[in-house]
C-alpha cells in the first residue's frame, strides 16, 4: 500500500506546482518541488532555516535552472525526474516504517540524486548534502547513514 502525503508535503507540491506556472514551465520539476519544501513550512523548511539557507537566492537560481534540459512534458505534469522523486519518496517512506510521506522523505530522495536540478541548485548555494541529510534523518528520529 503506498502511503499518503502529510498536509505539509501536499502543501509543497502546491507551491511547487504554483512555482512552476509563475516560471511559464511546462513541468514541474525537482527545482519546484525543492522550492515547495523550502516554503510549506513544514520539517524540510525548519532543515533549510537551520542550515542558513537564503529563500531569495533559491528562487533566483530555481527560476534561473527552470527549462533548462527537459524532456517536454505536457502542461502542469511532473517532470520524469520529479516522477521518480515522488515515486522514491512513497518507497522512503515505507523503508522508514512511516505511515505518510512526508517532505522531509521527498527531500531525503533529492538528496540522493545528485543529478537532479534540485540538488545541483543546493549545491550551487553552498550547502553541505551530507548535512541537510543527516539533518533530515535526525528529524525523522532515526540514525544518519547516507
Amino acid at each position: 500500500m503506498i502511503p499518503e502525503y502529510t498536509d505539509s508535503a501536499m502543501m509543497a507540491l502546491n507551491i511547487a506546482k504554483d512555482t512552476a506556472k509563475r516560471f511559464n514551465g511546462g513541468y514541474i520539476g525537482t527545482e519546484h518541488v525543492l522550492m515547495g519544501l523550502i516554503m510549506c513550512g513544514g520539517t524540510t523548511h525548519e532543515i533549510f532555516v537551520n542550515n542558513g539557507v537564503d529563500k531569495e537566492k533559491i528562487y533566483e537560481l530555481t527560476q534561473m535552472f527552470a527549462n533548462t534540459g527537459i524532456t517536454q512534458t505536457k502542461k502542469e505534469e511532473y517532470s520524469p525526474r520529479a516522477k521518480a522523486v515522488l515515486d522514491a519518496a512513497a518507497s522512503e517512506a515505507v523503508r522508514l516504517g512511516q505511515k505518510q510521506i512526508g517532505t522531509e522523505h521527498i527531500l531525503l530522495v533529492i538528496l540522493k540524486d545528485a543529478d537532479s536540478t534540485a540538488c545541483k541548485i543546493i549545491k550551487n548555494i553552498g550547502l553541505s548534502i551530507q548535512k541537510l541529510y543527516v539533518d533530515c534523518i535526525k528529524s525523522l528520529g532515526k540514525d544518519a547513514a547516507f
